[in-house]
């Protein structure tokens, strides 16, 4: 992951998993962040420790006009903070699906994402993941809106061949791995 410029970080259970995002938060001088609905992420209590810690959090609708004032509000948070569905070691991937409380703007729009998985969410190969899958009965895959495989911060690299980090997306990104 750190090669790919995004940071892995691994914490021993909930409450270090939340201070670790809290950490972030603070690093960043993050108080207002995006969410998924926190059903989705897999840390006990996060939502009441961000909370308690001073950060506002909006989960933003999709369904909802999207007025200047809406757009306005969720372009001035500092974070979006996610689950994922799995976790790709070789390459560094993380798979998203979309389905209610599990948004892409949180992942896209403010500059900084943060990602955080429990370690059986890690498989190997992109194979091993579908292969797990297809013993689910393929749900992840055929019944959700939108399958989005992600690999390090947004980059592009079309401005004078040197690669630019967080153009179309975050520019920083974690993973914290929940054991």
């Amino acid at each position: 992951m750190e090669t790919l410029k995004g940071s892995a970080l691994v914490a021993q259970g909930d409450d270090a998993a939340s201070a670790i995002v809290i950490d972030l938060l603070h690093k960043h001088n993050v108080t207002h962040i995006l969410a998924w609905d926190f059903a989705h992420i897999p840390v006990a209590d996060l939502e009441t420790k961000l909370h308690e810690a001073g950060i506002t959090i909006t989960f933003p609708n999709t369904h909802e006009a999207r007025s200047p004032d809406t757009m306005q509000w969720y372009g001035s948070a500092g974070a979006g903070i996610t689950g994922a569905d799995a976790a790709i070691a070789a390459t560094g991937t993380l798979v998203l699906s979309a389905s209610a409380g599990k948004g892409r703007i949180p992942t896209v729009l403010p500059p900084v994402w943060i990602s955080i998985i429990n370690s059986e969410q890690i498989f190997a190969r992109l194979e091993e993941w579908l292969a797990h899958e297809r013993t689910q009965g393929l749900t992840t895959i055929q019944e959700r809106s939108n399958l989005v495989f992600v690999t390090g911060p947004s980059r592009t690299g079309d401005i004078e061949m040197q690669l630019i980090l967080g153009v179309h997306g975050p520019g920083t990104q974690y993973v914290v791995i929940k054991q």
